[in-house]
């Protein structure tokens, strides 16, 4: 029972570690790189819903400095393969199902991002493979790893009754 309620809670509980981890990354990345006046000009009249504004948005992101931009990448990426983590982590059984749905999650809200607002074609590529590719690889360590720490005591425990 308490393995069905792990399994169940592992996925949401996946989400909101990938969403806290990438609004933290991407938070220290505006800490660390400001940006631009023009972008933050265009920010303002986007979230005031102001005619053009969406057209201002893709001008000013794009002259965002490379790093900048690199870093929404790396909050994408990183985030995916921390929610892919901790979702195996809490369920400790199917690891890589969990991680495949966090990496397709992830991938979603991406390609949402890069619908609302177009971004450089590196980004799209990157942004559409490499949440997905990180979660993937996460899962499938997890899952590799899976029969060292995955096995509930109790199972244990009985398989040694049985020997004796």
């Amino acid at each position: 029972m308490m393995m069905r309620i792990r399994f169940f809670l592992a996925l949401p509980a996946g989400l909101l570690m990938m969403l806290a981890i990438g609004g933290a990354i991407e938070s220290i990345s505006h800490q660390l790189l400001p940006p631009t006046p023009a972008m933050a000009e265009a920010t303002h009249n986007w979230l005031e819903g102001k005619p053009n504004a969406q057209a201002e948005m893709a001008t000013a992101l794009a002259e965002q400095p490379l790093l900048s931009l690199a870093m929404m990448v790396f909050a994408w990426t990183v985030s995916a393969g921390v929610g892919a983590f901790g979702a195996g982590m809490i369920a400790r059984r199917h690891e890589l199902p969990l991680a495949i749905a966090v990496g397709i999650l992830a991938t979603i809200f991406v390609a949402v991002t890069l619908y609302i607002l177009p971004h450089p074609l590196w980004m799209v590529i990157a942004g559409l493979t490499m949440p997905l590719a990180c979660a993937l690889t996460v899962g499938i360590a997890l899952h590799r790893l899976a029969p060292r720490w995955a096995v509930p005591a109790r199972i244990e425990l009985s398989a040694n009754r049985h020997k004796e």
